[in-house]
């Protein structure tokens, strides 16, 4: 599947205690979007048994704009150039979330809105299950 992102951005939120980064094929956020979030007051590093299967928790979770959503699940994001990014997702969890197991992502977004997204993505995605943890390129 490929899309152009028109609105990306990350969100640090104390309130909601959640840290965020996502986007969207629209400016308004319609079309496809994709949240990528985790609990903003969790110990960092994650302090769990490295054995643990149960992901609610115990690993990031992925929100599209339909509602759906899943805890883990993602292989691997590189941006290949500085507005092209891949994501692999592992095929069940991409069909929960109604997405291929590759999406490729062209940002079109101001520099600043790119640049929240890449510094918060990192920070949300690493976080839990080693399992779980995607490899990331180009960030």
């Amino acid at each position: 599947m490929e899309l152009v992102a028109r609105a990306a951005g990350a969100d640090d939120d104390p309130y909601d205690d959640v840290l965020e980064a996502g986007f969207s094929e629209n400016e308004d956020g319609t079309g496809i979007a994709v949240v990528f979030q985790r609990t903003r007051s969790a110990p960092d590093p994650w302090p769990g048994d490295p054995g643990e299967t149960e992901l609610f928790n115990n690993t990031y979770c992925v929100t599209v704009g339909s509602g759906q959503a899943v805890y883990g699940g993602l292989k691997s994001i590189e941006f290949v150039t500085d507005r092209d990014a891949v994501i692999r997702i592992d095929p069940g969890f991409a069909d929960i979330l109604g997405l291929t197991e590759q999406l490729q992502v062209r940002f079109d977004v101001p520099e600043s809105a790119l640049d929240d997204f890449k510094a918060m993505l990192p920070k949300v995605v690493t976080w839990g299950l080693p399992g779980q943890v995607p490899a990331l390129r180009g960030i």
